[in-house]
């Protein structure tokens, strides 16, 4: 399905496992976890200052710990940095051709993208929804990740490509260079929501 998610388990599984051994309060606890989170995001992605403010996002929707911000800022700093030592590179995506000038124009259709990637995600959640709830019916979590691995494998074959299984980094490629096909992010969501729904 990725490397974001277990990026982020492991991340949090690491910084739950601190504040226990700590005995951190509730809230002190939650920012040991969204701290290990940054750490594994930053250093698996490069990107320390999305994996601060992703982590502290994810862990309470709709709820921002600004108090979190400095420790996770540090722990995504220091993840990013141990990875660099290990010599591992980051995925960077090169932008080819000229960036265009910010004018209003430039600015609208930046606006209507940001309204068309809601709506996408707005789809996304809502095809994770329902994918779950029917991977629910199957009584048991093994069995279901079993179907799940057929209906991947299915999916697979039906669309004759492996472009979706796994990060989809060639996909992500090729949208940058403006070649991927109209129908991929749609490929992309399905798939991904029949892998996390198996409980992959």
């Amino acid at each position: 399905a990725g490397r974001e998610g277990a990026a982020i388990q492991f991340g949090g599984s690491i910084g739950n496992q601190l504040g226990r051994i700590f005995h951190l309060d509730e809230f002190d606890h939650h920012v040991m976890v969204m701290c290990g989170m940054s750490a594994a995001f930053a250093a698996v992605f490069g990107t320390p200052m999305a994996a601060a403010v992703f982590a502290m996002e994810v862990v309470s929707v709709g709820v921002m710990y600004y108090s979190a911000v400095v420790p996770c800022v540090v722990a995504s700093l220091t993840g990013a940095y141990i990875a660099s030592l290990f010599s591992i590179e980051p995925t960077a995506f090169t932008i080819i051709g000229n960036i265009p000038a910010l004018d209003p124009i430039m600015i609208g259709k930046a606006a209507v993208l940001g309204l068309l990637c809601a709506a996408v995600s707005m789809l996304f959640c809502l095809i994770l929804k329902k994918v779950h709830l029917l991977y629910d019916k199957i009584p048991n979590r093994t069995l279901a990740g079993f179907v799940g691995g057929l209906i991947v494998i299915a999916l697979t074959y039906l669309v004759g490509s492996r472009d979706y299984n796994g990060a989809g980094m060639d996909v992500i490629n090729r949208a940058v260079a403006g070649e991927a096909d109209p129908e991929a992010f749609l490929l992309k969501m399905i798939f991904t929501a029949a892998t996390l729904g198996a409980g992959f």
